[in-house]
């Protein structure tokens, strides 16, 4: 079994999106002259997502646990996960915590960047599905449904503007509400104009509890290769 593991870091408000099952598909930028499979792996690949977390270890019992920005079970707490020192056939020492900050801030309490997780602590592990470059504005509204954007709060026939909470500056299309989340996660309208190239990445959800069992990567990867090679050029 043949697969590169991948990081790829979203943000609260994204991670939410892919458990719950909305986002399927995430855009990020590219120059176009690199080539996406090279940053991003293939079809069969793995991504291990990192997200804000707390990191706490408790010493007598040898576990971690992670305190993670979502509210899955919408309970009003945090979603946590227990690794112990053996998880999933992966050693989980003190020493993964490689950087200084994850260590001056370990049992403090304080929310550290998704950029900093370690991979061992990742809970949320996806299955590349494909890789293709286009233009950002090339996004179809399929595509903009795909990539998650909610229907807004009052008015269920209209999108969420992810720039305002007023209901009347609510989005008629799911492309104009996912250009209000472009804008609001990159920066401003600004972003949205410049029209990047973007790598147009698609997956499935193998894990939302840390690393994927062996055979259902294997299941996976099986029926996904099928699917491209019975897919017509």
């Amino acid at each position: 079994m043949d697969y590169k593991e991948k990081p790829l870091t979203f943000n609260k408000m994204l991670v939410n999106s892919i458990i719950t099952g909305r986002k399927k598909v995430t855009r990020r930028i590219v120059n176009p002259s690199q080539d996406a499979t090279k940053i991003f792996g293939k079809r069969g690949d793995l991504f291990w997502v990192r997200e804000d977390h707390r990191i706490y270890l408790k010493p007598d019992q040898r576990l971690f646990y992670v305190d993670f920005q979502t509210d899955i079970s919408n309970d009003g707490s945090d979603d946590v996960l227990f690794f112990c020192e053996k998880h999933h056939v992966r050693l989980i020492p003190v020493s993964t915590l490689k950087t200084t900050l994850a260590r001056k801030t370990l049992n403090t309490g304080k929310v550290i960047a998704g950029r900093y997780l370690p991979k061992a602590f990742s809970r949320l592990w996806l299955i590349n599905t494909g890789v293709r470059i286009e233009r950002l504005q090339d996004i179809t509204e399929e595509q903009a449904l795909l990539e998650g954007v909610e229907n807004d709060a009052v008015n269920r026939l209209m999108f969420r503007n992810y720039l305002s909470n007023d209901p009347s500056m609510a989005c008629a299309t799911a492309r104009d509400s996912f250009k209000s989340l472009w804008a609001k996660v990159h920066g401003g309208d600004l972003s949205w104009k410049t029209n990047d190239y973007v790598a147009v990445i698609s997956f499935e959800i193998l894990s939302i509890n840390g690393f994927p069992d062996i055979e259902r990567i294997k299941v996976r990867q099986h029926l996904i290769n099928n699917a491209s090679h019975a897919t017509p050029a």
